[in-house]
């Protein structure tokens, strides 16, 4: 595999997010993902300025609440973040992670 920052997954069914052993050099946030998730680890409203910032979009906090909160995947929450692919591809994608969708 080639040069990878970080990687963490979540099993399906599984409650919690994984990261593999790796021996880090000694740094407060060696491999970056501290910094690189902390704005969706604040929750919503964190997630929200982000993306306002740096997407330059103003996604309904709401809309990305009901993310948090794993709710299913459908043509309205879809549309309420803004999304500008057709319903059908974000359903496949999150389907193949385990996702739930409606």
């Amino acid at each position: 595999m080639g040069d990878m920052t970080f990687r963490a997954w979540c099993p399906v069914g599984g409650d919690a997010w994984c990261k593999g052993e790796i021996i880090y050099p000694p740094d407060a946030d060696p491999d970056g993902s501290a910094w690189m998730l902390s704005y969706y680890a604040g929750g919503p409203a964190t997630c929200h300025e982000f993306a306002g910032r740096y997407d330059g979009v103003d996604v309904p906090p709401e809309a990305i609440a009901r993310i948090y909160r794993h709710e299913p995947l459908s043509p309205g929450l879809i549309a309420a973040l803004g999304a500008l692919r057709s319903y059908d591809v974000p359903i496949v994608e999150a389907a193949k992670i385990g996702y739930p969708v409606a």
